[in-house]
């Protein structure tokens, strides 16, 4: 499983939640979704999801 993890603007920290991808392309493309919608976002990442 995959989360994606965004940062943004003037802010070192990356963000995420609680939605969770079975591959990394399908949380890479929510990671753009939300770019696209999110103009505070200046970058992002998909990284495997820890066992929460």
């Amino acid at each position: 499983m995959y989360k994606i993890e965004v940062k943004t603007i003037n802010d070192d920290n990356w963000y995420s939640n609680a939605m969770r991808y079975e591959t990394r392309e399908e949380a890479e493309v929510a990671a753009l979704d939300l770019a696209a919608r999110w103009m505070l976002v200046v970058d992002h990442r998909a990284v495997i999801a820890d066992e929460d």
